[in-house]
């Protein structure tokens, strides 16, 4: 189990603070999701959101990584936003 600590980025995405299972190579698999009114979610599998998705939700991405750092990396990466930096 691996514990995702709960940020918030600048943009507004809501990221999910939980308990994550591993998947056999130590990665945990993220879904980031985004409504119809642009509010994005980043969530660990299996790990149900803080509030339900809406019905409209589409996927964005999914990808997997083994720690906190590197999946904010990646997500830093595909939005566009530059190298993620830890505060």
């Amino acid at each position: 189990m691996n514990t995702v600590e709960a940020r918030r980025s600048l943009a507004g995405a809501v990221l999910v603070s939980t308990r994550a299972s591993r998947r056999h190579n130590g990665a945990v698999r993220y879904e980031l999701w985004e409504s119809e009114d642009g509010e994005l979610t980043l969530s660990p599998e299996g790990v149900p959101p803080p509030a339900p998705l809406d019905a409209d939700a589409t996927p964005l991405h999914v990808f997997e990584a083994d720690t906190w750092e590197r999946a904010m990396a990646q997500y830093h990466d595909h939005m566009g936003w530059g190298p993620y930096r830890p505060v």
